[in-house]
């Protein structure tokens, strides 16, 4: 390496050769890097403690990207390395402008170019029959739609790094809702800005002018405020092309994002959250919009700001109705049940431009957990409202000990409105599809506990199950996953006179890995129909759980990082309980 000092102006500029070739230029706290463009990927080391800094990437006057690309960079080593895929420029020289950086970085001096780009994928949280990112960062599912046989999920994506920023659209597919392919990213930031939530539409009917059955993609664009974008695919869904005319709604707000789009008598209807209530739109295009009505003022919880809407219709509730019934969902950060973000929801009926929800006990919940925030349902799905939200709550999601990737997605659900009571709930059913991935299933007969009982879950348990089994007791009882670290944990079910009921758990004690004390210190509290017996169906895989309990009527998901899988179940109650039709089975084939 060779380094030639020299001024410019009134800035002091260093330039450093490199034995590969490169030469950096240090001006001030901006960093420029040139090279020869040789191989598929240039490799960034990351760290996600480092300052953040902004990339910008030029082939002689051409901006490669548009815009700047954002990247922790490593000052002095690396926790992960990212890919750029430079293989276009073969050939040609390369400028990487590097602000608020220093030529001294690991980051810098590290930087490396490679045909390849390994890295331990089947890290140790990384799950088995859920969608995880192939790498980095993911949060809010976005896009759901369903189109010649094939299940699309997007999600806010950061390919640079395991922490949020620089929003993408990332990219899965599945004909199953169990097995998912990573695709190519479907939309990046552009000059209007980052991609943030949104849905996507089939046009069957050429309401667009892009062709029959083309798939619209409805977005938050989040730069110079939050405005709405779409773009458009004609193959099926793999490829888009941003709107000439984006933004196509613009309300000068910061919080206006994460549309919603759905068809009711011939319209397109969009729901857009904006603080803590919803403004509706239609359009008979998809690319010119009106304002119709808002939506949650003085109804449902406030403690927070609303995001990420969905609309679906449900078969009438009685006999009585003789209107359209509609759920509308919309998550709720940062005091949801148990604190954290959380899934609300209404039932009730659209009107004159708007959602009128039927007088019900509001706030109602979708899931008592912490770790299923911003779920929307897929479109183009028929009679089936098929539901996924992203698993990790806000309060921790930056701390959670995986490394290559971070976050991924609940288990697909089917939502069902049904009586309870003199009311009405909407239930998560676990959609049948999951069933499929089970395998090595094992049973036992029915049993009374006295005090606890103990037994493996499971022979060759990889971490990734399904339990299923019913409880009959009456006071306080339950249950616990365990291993031989003294990791653990407790779902304890709460019957008090046979009138107020409740489950708990506990993840207090469920992993040596301390990453964040409001992870671990909460309970978690779900309320129940009081009664003498429960249904209960528990999913496992790695860093989750996914409770539900009579047929989805009641739900919580929680993520956990044990540093070895629970492989023990110990059954426990104060009086005696019944545990009847037992099973275990592994999941993720």
């Amino acid at each position: 390496m060779k380094r030639l000092a020299f001024g410019l102006l009134a800035a002091v500029l260093l330039a450093v050769s490199c034995n590969d070739g490169r030469m950096v230029v240090v001006n001030g706290d901006q960093v420029v890097v040139t090279l020869k463009a040789q191989k598929k990927y240039l490799i960034f080391p990351i760290h996600d403690g480092a300052p953040q800094t902004q990339l910008t990437f030029k082939c002689g006057e051409e901006d490669i990207f548009g815009h700047q690309i954002e990247m922790y960079l490593a000052t002095d080593s690396a926790q992960l390395y990212v890919p750029v895929d430079i293989s276009e420029y073969r050939g040609k020289k390369l400028d990487i402008y590097i602000d608020k950086a220093h030529a001294e970085w690991f980051g810098v001096t590290a930087l490396r170019q490679s045909n390849d780009f390994d890295f331990e994928y089947d890290e140790q949280y990384r799950q088995k029959y859920h969608m995880t990112p192939y790498h980095g960062w993911t949060n809010d599912p976005n896009g759901l739609v369903y189109h010649d046989g094939v299940y699309h999920l997007s999600y806010q994506a950061n390919p640079y790094g395991n922490l949020w920023g620089y929003m993408h659209w990332g990219h899965t597919t599945s004909k199953d809702l169990v097995h998912w392919k990573e695709q190519e990213v479907i939309l990046r930031p552009d000059s209007l800005g980052c991609i943030f939530s949104g849905c996507t539409v089939v046009d069957k009917e050429n309401t667009t002018g892009f062709g029959e059955n083309t798939l619209v993609a409805v977005y938050s664009i989040d730069g110079n405020g939050q405005r709405i974008g779409i773009a458009h695919s004609t193959d099926g869904g793999y490829t888009y092309t941003p709107y000439g005319g984006n933004p196509v709604i613009e309300e000068h707000r910061r919080d206006f994002r994460d549309p919603y789009v759905l068809q009711i008598d011939g319209k397109w209807v969009m729901a857009v959250t904006i603080g803590e209530c919803l403004r509706f739109y239609e359009s008979d295009n998809l690319a010119e919009w009106n304002f119709t009505g808002e939506f949650g003022r003085g109804v449902g919880s406030h403690d927070g700001w609303w995001e990420c809407p969905a609309m679906f219709p449900v078969p009438a509730l009685n006999e009585a109705d003789t209107v359209q019934k509609y759920v509308l969902l919309t998550s709720i950060y940062p005091h949801g049940p148990n604190e954290g973000g959380a899934v609300q929801y209404f039932i009730g009926t659209w009107q004159n431009g708007t959602f009128v929800e039927d007088p019900l006990d509001y706030p109602l919940w979708l899931d008592y957990g912490r770790d299923n925030y911003a779920g929307v349902v897929y479109s183009n799905t028929g009679s089936r409202a098929i539901y996924i939200g992203w698993m990790s709550d806000w309060a921790y999601t930056n701390h959670t000990p995986s490394v290559e990737f971070r976050n991924g997605m609940t288990i697909p659900r089917d939502l069902e409105v049904r009586a309870e009571g003199e009311s009405f709930i909407v239930a998560s059913v676990p959609s049948p599809e999951i069933y499929t991935d089970k395998s090595f299933e094992e049973t036992r007969d029915e049993f009374v506990v006295e005090g606890s009982e103990c037994f493996d879950i499971l022979k060759n348990n990889d971490g990734a199950y399904f339990i299923h089994f019913t409880l009959s007791a009456l006071g306080e009882y339950g249950f616990r996953l365990k291993n031989n670290e003294g990791e653990m944990i407790e779902y304890k079910f709460s019957v008090v006179d046979g009138e107020e009921a409740k489950v708990v758990m506990d993840r207090s004690r469920s992993s040596k890995v301390v990453f964040d004390e409001d992870f671990s210190s909460r309970l978690v509290v779900c309320p129940l129909v009081a009664g003498e017996s429960y249904e209960v169906e528990l999913f496992v895989d790695r860093q989750s759980t996914e409770l539900f309990i009579d047929n989805g009527s009641r739900v919580m998901t929680n993520q956990i990082f044990p540093k070895k899988f629970y492989d023990t179940i110990e059954f426990f109650t104060d009086s005696a309980m019944t545990v009847g039709d037992f099973s275990a089975a592994k999941m993720g084939k």
